[in-house]
């Protein structure tokens, strides 16, 4: 849909690349490895994929975390409508810094081996996807700075162990999510998006945690009310 290419050092590179298109089962992993392939020869910076059919629903095209760590280029990497899992034979990919999931199904342990894989990640945003249960936010020697988790399905607990996480970003309108802040040294702005129907005792307990306890460098707190007018905590 989009493509800008700019000239650098003699050699061409695609800074901005859209791509939007309609799949079915049975070619998917050969798309996968034409796309890595095309991204690479181009050596695209930013790109969005959208796997987007008007005929039946696109959630399950499935992509492996080696997608990811083939594309050694990317800086920015948009990925919506499909599913995503973990895979074992990823290679380090030192150059992918933001990761937008949007309308995904992630499956157990792909954020996982995101984090693993991408060494040098420093923003994950994961928005109206489908998760497990768990989401486990941990990794050696993890980058990762900024971490936004919205309206997710099926969600029930993320679990941080993130040595130079900043920022957090929730938004849950519906089930009350529990956040365990094993360590997060780092964190000082944590801004909360919750809807009236959720329970101030539950918030307390499961969302703010002992919060003086496991956040001691926590500068910024912010709980917004999407709907009703107050929420008593």
């Amino acid at each position: 849909n989009s493509v800008f290419a700019r000239k650098s050092s003699h050699l061409y590179y695609v800074h901005s690349l859209d791509l939007l298109c309609c799949l079915s089962k049975c070619v998917a992993s050969r798309f996968e490895e034409t796309v890595i392939c095309s991204v690479e020869r181009l050596r695209v910076e930013n790109f969005v994929l959208v796997c987007n059919c008007y005929s039946h629903t696109s959630h399950d095209l499935p992509f492996s975390c080696h997608f990811l760590s083939e594309m050694h280029s990317l800086k920015y990497f948009q990925l919506r409508l499909c599913s995503l899992h973990p895979s074992w034979r990823s290679q380090r990919n030192y150059s992918l810094q933001t990761l937008y999931l949007s309308e995904v199904t992630v499956s157990s342990g792909a954020v996982e081996c995101v984090l693993s894989t991408c060494s040098m990640l420093h923003t994950l945003r994961i928005v109206n996807c489908k998760c497990p249960s768990k989401l486990r936010i941990r990794g050696i020697d993890l980058e990762l700075k900024t971490l936004d988790v919205s309206a997710c399905e099926d969600l029930e607990e993320i679990d941080f162990f993130a040595g130079n996480l900043v920022r957090f970003d929730f938004f849950n309108n519906r089930e009350t999510v529990n956040i365990v802040f094993n360590h997060v040294p780092k964190l000082e702005c944590i801004l909360l998006k919750l809807g009236s129907n959720l329970e101030g005792s539950i918030i307390e307990r499961r969302v703010l945690g002992k919060i003086e306890e496991d956040l001691p460098y926590l500068k910024s707190l912010i709980i917004v009310i999407i709907e009703g007018d107050s929420l008593e905590v």
